[in-house]
């Protein structure tokens, strides 16, 4: 009997990415739902909310000039610059300039993020899961006023690997759901690789769902990651079922066991 992740390894193991001529990148192949499976992402979804792990917090995070947060955020970069690395990733189509602020080598995590154990370590990262265990809890001096890509974890844009008809090799972005996320490691133990639009806005509006909880942040998050995809031009994609609707793959590409996704 298959459990954990191996149940959505051998479900999805024949979801390609085909790209259509009109420009459009669609996931074939991809596992009907089965009964209750709706249920069990309302379940996890709306019973997880921010316990503060940092599993999102150990790399680098994006900010644009139009951010509700920037100017308080490149004001506390510029006065701690040992803690950042900051290169300019260039203009969007509004032409509004990007920053990618990255975490410099000597550190293993956001210059934002600390712990009541000390010096963070990758080890702390790894085990962490944001109790109050031997570990401690983790905090972010920002919380409250952190960049809108981080509010929009675990959605998330990323590159998306492609090899072409011709042989080629490409890269777009597309939006994804990150397993870092323990909540999104839950769907993936039950089998669950993937959710579509209307399954997170109708899910989040549901009788039941607090606002506090991870299910009720998608909308804002959808609509982040929507934005930031039309920004950055035509060469950056989400993904849709052979129906059409948006889809968001969760990013455990160990668990489709291949390597890249394919353009057929």
């Amino acid at each position: 009997m298959l459990l954990g992740p191996r149940i959505t390894q051998f479900k999805y193991r024949d979801m390609r990415v085909v790209k259509t001529p009109g420009g459009k990148r669609v996931l074939v192949n991809l596992p009907k739902r089965e009964t209750g499976e709706r249920r069990e992402i309302k379940t996890i979804l709306s019973s997880y909310h921010c316990k503060r792990c940092s599993k999102c917090c150990n790399g680098a995070f994006s900010i644009g000039q139009t951010d509700e947060n920037y100017e308080l955020i490149m004001g506390l970069i510029r006065k701690r610059k040992k803690d950042f690395v900051v290169d300019c990733m260039g203009r969007g189509r509004s032409r509004t300039r990007y920053y990618d602020i990255g975490v410099p080598m000597k550190n293993n995590a956001c210059g934002f993020l600390s712990w009541n154990g000390g010096r963070i370590t990758h080890k702390t990262l790894i085990y962490s899961d944001g109790k109050e265990d031997d570990y401690g809890s983790f905090s972010c001096k920002i919380y409250d006023a952190r960049a809108s890509v981080c509010m929009a974890y675990p959605m998330q844009v990323t590159w998306m690997p492609l090899e072409l008809e011709d042989g080629t090799r490409d890269e777009e972005g597309t939006v994804i759901i990150n397993a870092g996320c323990p909540a999104i490691t839950e769907l993936l133990n039950n089998g669950i690789g993937h959710v579509t639009d209307s399954e997170l806005v109708s899910l989040s509006r549901e009788k039941g769902v607090h606002e506090e909880s991870l299910l009720y942040s998608f909308p804002r998050s959808l609509q982040e990651v929507k934005d930031r995809i039309a920004e950055m031009g035509k060469k950056n994609r989400i993904l849709v079922n052979e129906e059409g609707e948006r889809i968001y793959p969760i990013n455990a590409w160990e668990i489709f066991a291949r390597p890249e996704y394919r353009g057929i």
